[in-house]
């Protein structure tokens, strides 16, 4: 049975993007298109952000910001 790792790297070998020949993208170039609404070699599965800040509670606030401008369905 073939693996995930061997599987997207088959996948990515034979996909393109823009028309030019398939190169694995960096972490942030993945999500950086995916956000563009632009082809990837591989859809990205995990998203997460550090806001570095010193107290529980402004981190706690800041992440509730973030997912109410982000993440938070439109209506």
């Amino acid at each position: 049975m073939i693996r995930r790792r061997e599987f997207l790297a088959f996948a990515s070998a034979a996909a393109t993007l823009d028309g030019k020949t398939a190169r694995t993208l960096s972490h942030k170039e993945r999500v950086d298109r995916a956000l563009e609404g632009k082809d990837v070699d591989r859809t990205p599965f995990s998203f997460w952000h550090h806001f570095g800040l010193k107290t529980p509670e402004a981190h706690a606030k800041a992440t509730l910001d973030f997912h109410a401008k982000y993440i938070a369905p439109t209506s």
